[in-house]
């Protein structure tokens, strides 16, 4: 967090308010009835509650910055966030941007004897369920008669489409297909996993520095070797 203060002054009372860390950020300060209240954001922002009076326009970066855009006040003093809260914020953007990546590989499709098969979430489903299925086909006799019955009725070629094109396949290669999406997208998010674990192992004592601890942050990408 970063506390706004200043003291009591034009017929309002003391101000002391607390914002969460951000990166960068605009606020916009409000006297009002009820207290003070800040507003995200400069210029034509309102708390919507009758009587406010705008105070304080200020800009927010990191750690310590700030910036007073303008103000009705005098003496304001920001207080810098914590080395915890910023790590804290560099680590939740960076396994924001592992996931996002992990997601991409996920749905970009996946080379199997030739085709490439589509692996996006619709994708998967469908072959998940036509899996299922085939997963019948295979036991046949061991399944009750009741539904024996409608396996009998499912077709021993599947008219499936890849990316790059139609093939005819059977309910062998369905299952083969199906594991093999399966860990192909289990190893994504056991990478994820594994990624998100280092980032959280750097601390500032780790490596001698806040500065040093979010330059190592930074750094980390999909192929970061550990």
């Amino acid at each position: 967090m970063r506390t706004i203060s200043f003291p009591a002054q034009n017929n309002m009372e003391a101000c002391n308010i607390e914002l969460p860390y951000s990166e960068s950020v605009d606020y916009t300060i409000f006297w009002t009835p009820y207290g003070y209240k800040a507003v995200e954001g400069v210029g034509n922002v309102l708390t919507g509650i009758s009587g406010e009076k705008k105070v304080l326009e200020i800009h927010l970066s990191g750690k310590s910055e700030y910036t007073i855009i303008s103000s009705i006040v005098e003496d304001v003093v920001v207080t810098d966030a914590s080395d915890e809260e910023v790590l804290e914020a560099a680590k939740k953007k960076k396994r924001a941007e592992i996931a996002a990546k992990r997601y991409e590989l996920e749905n970009a499709g996946l080379q199997l004897n030739g085709k490439i098969v589509a692996t996006d979430d619709r994708s998967k489903a469908m072959i998940m369920s036509t899996a299922l299925s085939s997963l019948a086909k295979v036991m046949g006799t061991s399944l009750p008669l009741e539904i024996q019955q409608l396996v009998s009725e499912l077709p021993d070629t599947i008219h499936w489409k890849y990316i790059n094109g139609f093939d005819d396949i059977t309910v062998e290669e369905v299952l083969s297909m199906s594991l093999a999406v399966h860990n192909y997208v289990e190893s994504l998010f056991a990478r994820e996993r594994m990624l998100d674990s280092y980032i959280d192992s750097i601390t500032v004592e780790s490596a001698g520095s806040l500065e040093a601890a979010i330059e190592q942050i930074k750094a980390v990408d999909w192929d970061t070797e550990i």
